[in-house]
């Protein structure tokens, strides 16, 4: 470490007290620790000032999203904001919030901060960026590999989803995959030694990966020199990098009380004397020449790529028409599931990019794409991913996927375990992902299996995360449109749920009126009473409405595929629909139910 380099990482640690400071509230402990990562990051960070979506840069991510102040502080040193947003850290409306949030400026890449989330993003990431990069090479087309930086910390270790996405990256050799470890053994609670003292070495090696170690985090030439090594290695790496929390604040480094709220101002005056860096938000002239050097270097190294102002994060094409869907031949004797399964295998023959995986219920739930091959190891063509029995993982890694390239990725699991991938879908709803959730076996037709396997309050559970769509289908046109609307959505995540029977239920209803959400199915002349049904339990009304018509009793069915759409009506058709001083039945499988709020 030069003295140099040694003003400029103080620099980036003034500038994190300080913005935090500023702020009154936020975490200054990982900023300042892991400024000497940052740094070292950032020399070696592929992107563009002026095209920031570039599709080959390479992606940054801290998992670890309490520390993203960091990210701020070197985009401020090198003229991507200026010193007025930087100044607005953690305010309302700000474009710097307080943990990372995915595109609320176009150098965020995902939103993190539930820790170990992050790390999954990654590797989805790096698992698309592969497969765009072997697709250039297949097209004989110039072809750079991007780079995935994700930064953690011991809590994201911590999570299970960081060994399920980290098993992943070993078992695919994502050599494209750089973790950055900012080992400082201190938590909220205090230091690790009560909490987490496994062999980090031995744990990733263990899973395919390469290990690398620097002890001192403020040795950049070092971490540099490791990150030059890990581009080098054919699988991922993780580099362990020694840091102390808060380093250089006289009275709190090493402490769990600088991670969650600031220093206090004579505590960030004294850091600023030690660093001779007085007035406010002071960039010295190291950190100038440096950042200038390194923006140089950028520069003329995308001056020699043709396509950088041109290629930028565009929408992955589903060119997807109606008419593709609605042609579609599907067999009487198919279960739900076998029909979507059946549709989506159709719709990848029409040129639809998509990519197929689920946490190893394939056999189970249907959903592959026959001729398609997998991604494996080497091999990052296949139109299907096998996530291995990983369901948390398996959903934020698609949500990684769908950020790295834009391609979407339709996952299937029991409906029942959509519990444990609660949490990516929150996030993929939050971050306007549009990820599509297969969820089958709905009902209680794993009756045999126990309460383990029948999905009762997840539909509601579901139905309470903001910006998803929940489709619960009862007939092939019902079927159809889930497909269609949740392929070509661009900003809602779709959650299809598919029970196992066969449902042969015919129709000439309009199209128009499925899209809507919900619809009048099948209508009587003189009805006094309305039958709501969902999903399979359609069936159910129709029989109904038929034992109640033998008793002269007329009844309307309406059914109701996805709750969200119907919401998205006018207020008129929605009151038509749900007429007051009118009887009304609802029938779904499941726990406490939203129904009764339309009850007069």
């Amino acid at each position: 470490m030069n003295r140099k380099q040694m003003e400029v990482v103080n620099n980036i640690r003034c500038l994190v007290a300080e913005t935090v400071e500023h702020s009154g509230t936020g975490h200054p402990g990982m900023g300042m620790g892991a400024a000497g990562i940052g740094y070292a990051v950032w020399k070696n960070l592929n992107i563009s000032k002026e095209v920031p979506l570039w599709g080959k840069r390479d992606r940054l991510i801290f998992s670890a999203g309490h520390g993203i102040v960091l990210q701020y502080v070197l985009l401020y040193l090198n003229g991507y904001i200026s010193l007025e947003e930087l100044k607005t850290f953690r305010t309302m409306y700000s474009k710097l919030p307080g943990l990372s949030e995915y595109k609320s400026l176009p150098y965020i890449e995902s939103t993190t901060g539930s820790l170990g989330q992050g790390i999954a993003n990654a590797v989805g990431m790096a698992i698309s960026l592969k497969r765009a990069h072997e697709t250039k090479k297949v097209e004989n087309k110039e072809a750079i590999q991007s780079n995935v930086y994700c930064i953690v910390g011991d809590g994201c270790l911590m999570e299970g989803i960081s060994y399920e996405a980290s098993s992943l990256a070993g078992t695919l050799a994502l050599s494209n995959l750089i973790v950055l470890y900012d080992s400082n053994n201190i938590t909220i609670d205090g230091p690790t030694d009560k909490t987490f003292n496994e062999n980090i070495e031995k744990r990733f090696t263990s899973m395919n990966w390469d290990y690398l170690l620097v002890k001192d985090g403020d040795d950049v030439e070092a971490i540099n020199d490791s990150i030059q090594e890990a581009k080098l290695r054919d699988k991922p790496v993780l580099i362990e990098v020694g840091t102390r929390i808060a380093r250089s604040s006289l009275n709190k480094e090493n402490s769990a009380d600088a991670h969650g709220k600031p220093l206090g101002k004579e505590e960030v005056e004294l850091i600023k004397q030690q660093f001779k860096l007085l007035k406010p938000f002071e960039i010295c002239e190291a950190s100038v020449k440096e950042f200038t050097k390194i923006e140089n270097q950028r520069k003329q190294y995308q001056r020699d790529l043709s396509y950088v102002n041109n290629e930028n994060r565009g929408v992955n094409k589903n060119i997807l028409e109606w008419n593709t869907i609605k042609d579609i031949k599907i067999p009487d004797n198919l279960t739900m599931i076998e029909k979507f399964s059946h549709i989506i295998n159709r719709i990848k023959e029409n040129g639809t990019d998509i990519l197929v995986g689920s946490a190893d219920l394939a056999a189970s739930t249907k959903l592959w794409i026959e001729k398609g091959g997998y991604i494996s190891k080497g091999s990052y063509l296949g139109a299907n991913i096998a996530f291995g029995i990983r369901e948390s993982a398996m959903a934020a890694v698609a949500t990684g996927i769908y950020q790295g390239t834009c391609l979407k990725t339709l996952i299937s699991t029991y409906f029942a375990f959509s519990d444990i991938m609660k949490n990516p879908i929150r996030m993929s709803a939050l971050m306007n992902i549009p990820d599509i959730y297969v969820f089958t076996h709905d009902g209680f037709s794993l009756g045999l299996d126990g309460g383990t396997h029948i999905p009762v309050e997840q539909i509601n559970m579901l139905r309470d995360i903001p910006n998803l769509n929940v489709y619960r289908p009862g007939n092939d046109d019902e079927l159809k449109v889930a497909c269609y609307e949740s392929i070509l959505n661009p900003s809602t995540p779709s959650a299809i749920i598919l029970t196992r029977d066969v449902i042969n239920i015919q129709s000439d209803i309009p199209i128009s009126s499925i899209k809507k959400g919900g619809y009048l199915f099948k209508s009587k002349k003189n009805a006094k009473l309305k039958i709501f049904s969902t999903g399979s339990e359609l069936a159910i009304a129709i029989e109904v409405q038929d034992m109640l018509n033998k008793e002269g009793i007329d009844a309307d069915v309406i059914s109701i595929p996805c709750h969200e759409k119907l919401m998205e009506q006018s207020d008129e058709y929605i009151s038509n629909l749900f007429l007051k001083d009118t009887k009304k039945v609802f029938i779904e499988i499941g726990g406490k139910s939203i129904w009764p709020i339309y009850g007069d």
